[in-house]
């Protein structure tokens, strides 16, 4: 398994995307966090890092993620059409924070984006 992480300092946040790649072309996109104007840049490089297939599955976990605003949720965006240009599957473990889910609410992401519960969770938040 290959991983990295990227991290934004505290004076922004300590926003971190922690990359996990696993068997069968999965990668996992770790988020923890304040997904912010400043952290959007963060992750939308590692994002365009990453190479992406028919056969990729992408998980975006954002059960760490505290605070989402619409640059955040732009480069969520971002992710979720990169891996449709090219047939890839892309799921997300939603987020802890009730106001970070509000925001997916509110925009209708939540009805957009494939939202699943992770592995050992009851159910994903609907």
């Amino acid at each position: 398994m290959n991983d990295s992480t990227r991290h934004v300092g505290p004076m922004h946040g300590d926003f971190l995307v922690h990359v996990q790649n696993g068997p069968n072309d999965e990668t996992a996109l770790v988020l923890s966090g304040r997904l912010d104007s400043v952290s959007a840049v963060t992750l939308r490089e590692q994002v365009a890092s990453l190479t992406f297939t028919e056969s990729t599955q992408l998980t975006v976990d954002l059960r760490g993620v505290t605070f989402l605003d619409s640059a955040g949720l732009a480069a969520l965006v971002q992710a979720h059409r990169l891996c449709g240009h090219v047939g890839a599957k892309v799921v997300f473990f939603a987020p802890d924070a009730a106001d970070v889910w509000r925001i997916f609410d509110l925009t209708k992401f939540d009805e957009i984006f494939a939202f699943v519960a992770p592995p050992h969770a009851p159910e994903a938040k609907r």
